[in-house]
């Protein structure tokens, strides 16, 4: 988790490289939100992208988020 309340990046990758991300962060008033959000598309439908999003909606949580 970032210091400043950015709970990401994300991100997912094999032994090439990364293969998509998700920034999220939480405002001062606790909103959530997903700041960007890409899987490249050989590796979608494989359920990375679910995986991502999953993982930084928790880190919205660890932030305290009370919106997403």
């Amino acid at each position: 988790m970032g210091q400043d309340g950015a709970a990401g990046p994300g991100t997912g990758h094999d032994n090439r490289g990364y293969i998509g991300y998700c920034v999220c962060s939480v405002s001062a008033d606790k909103t959530g939100e997903v700041e960007s959000f890409f899987v490249e598309a050989p590796y979608r439908l494989a359920g990375i992208g679910t995986t991502l999003l999953t993982r930084g909606l928790a880190g919205m949580d660890t932030l305290g988020a009370v919106r997403k």
